[in-house]
């Protein structure tokens, strides 16, 4: 796993920011590119640029994590950032959610989880999280 590189805080709330007020859209700005783009603030490492674009709907995004080789978001995730619980979880980390359209990953924020939302950054209470994801060391 990549260490958090200096500066990590900075570059966090620059993509946060950025994000705040823009609406999801699958294949460019959902939760699972929302959370790559944090993690590369995080650890300057890139994941998912490939598949930015690449799909338009919640059943493309299942059709790229089916392409890729995982069962479900939870899983790709999994294989990139070790899973830890939701107690053990701090800025910067990714938290897991089962909401009423579907599972998705945000980006841990103190007491709160961000992910993109309709017309910007929900803040999801973290202990509602089902478990949570390491970024960086």
């Amino acid at each position: 796993m990549a260490l958090r590189v200096p500066g990590w805080e900075v570059r966090l709330y620059g993509v946060t920011m950025r994000a705040l007020r823009r609406g999801h859209e699958w294949g460019q700005h959902d939760c699972a590119l929302f959370f790559s783009d944090c993690v590369e603030a995080v650890t300057g490492e890139q994941h998912a640029g490939s598949d930015r674009g690449s799909y338009k709907t919640r059943i493309g995004a299942a059709r790229i994590i089916k392409r890729r080789g995982y069962s479900c978001l939870r899983d790709m995730i999994a294989d990139e950032c070790p899973e830890i619980p939701v107690i053990s979880a701090r800025r910067g980390d990714g938290a897991y959610f089962e909401g009423p359209e579907g599972p998705f990953v945000a980006v841990v924020d103190g007491a709160y989880a961000v992910a993109p939302g309709p017309q910007g950054l929900l803040h999801v209470p973290l202990n509602q999280a089902l478990t949570a994801f390491k970024v960086g060391d």
